[in-house]
């Protein structure tokens, strides 16, 4: 409960939301499309080429979404380096003015 509540606080409880959101609309979306192709009335060849160029779509899909996804990553990190460095530079100047003074 207290874990829900600092989620919350934090925001990270809309992220998980919407990440889930975003899971199950693929999910929903990759199973709708299977489920339509092997219900369709084709022949077995052709659903079999469909499902193939279902999965192949979906592959490249994954691929731009992982990329997304890690230019993201990317970019806190980048964001989170750079606060942690302006903290460490304050924090430095806060330990070397007690030491000015004395001198």
């Amino acid at each position: 409960m207290y874990q829900e509540i600092r989620d919350a606080l934090n925001g990270k409880s809309r992220m998980r939301a919407r990440r889930n959101v975003a899971i199950g609309v693929t999910v929903g979306a990759l199973a709708g499309a299977i489920a339509g192709l092997l219900l369709a009335p084709k022949s077995g060849k052709e659903t079999r080429a469909a499902i193939k160029e279902v999965a192949k779509k979906g592959v490249e899909k994954t691929g731009q979404v992982v990329h997304k996804v890690e230019e993201a990553v990317k970019e806190k990190v980048g964001e989170i380096r750079s606060h942690l460095q302006k903290k460490a530079e304050k924090a430095e100047e806060v330990v070397e003015a007690p030491e000015e003074k004395q001198e």
